[in-house]
């Protein structure tokens, strides 16, 4: 079980998978370790829990997971991907530019905004430079479709301070 001080949600209703990847690696680790355990994540905004994949399935998983990282960390150049901006590639692509360039009013994972990942902000100043790398395609799909199959598979969430069943939360 984990707490977390930071929403789950996007505020519209909808869960931030990129909150979720420590709980779903440590899902696969758990898993891959013959130690199956059911992830729970409490946050102010929402309850999540993660349910195990089968053993073989996470063993594959994180196996896939560092090779890719040890691949990335070789090459000598920044990873052309970030996970807000993958699962929404992955899910609607068009979508992935307003999440990377943020949209009027809101900022986006473009992150020289919060100073986390300068180096990324530095390559990859806006969505047209990330996606035109030769390799933001396939990282993206081998880093973040199974995030994005386990969001679709494994979790059940439930937002927190919502009125009962037949309440008016309006």
């Amino acid at each position: 079980m984990a707490l977390q001080a930071s929403a789950l949600t996007d505020g519209r209703k909808t869960l931030r998978g990129d909150k979720l990847v420590p709980a779903w690696l440590h899902s696969l680790a758990c898993a891959a370790a013959g130690v199956p355990a059911t992830g729970i994540v409490i946050a102010p905004d929402a309850q999540v829990t993660l349910e195990p994949p089968a053993a073989e399935d996470a063993r594959q998983q994180l196996q896939a997971l560092l090779h890719t990282w040890g691949t990335v960390m070789a090459a000598d150049e920044p990873w052309p991907t970030a996970v807000r901006t993958g699962l929404a590639w992955l899910a609607d692509p068009p979508s992935a530019a307003k999440v990377y360039d943020g949209e009027t009013g809101q900022g986006g994972e473009r992150p020289w905004r919060e100073a986390e990942e300068p180096c990324l902000a530095r390559f990859f100043p806006d969505f047209d430079a990330l996606q035109a790398s030769p390799h933001f395609a396939d990282l993206t799909e081998r880093l973040y479709a199974p995030l994005r199959h386990a969001l679709q598979t494994q979790v059940r969430w439930t937002r927190l301070g919502e009125l009962a069943p037949g309440g008016d939360d309006d």
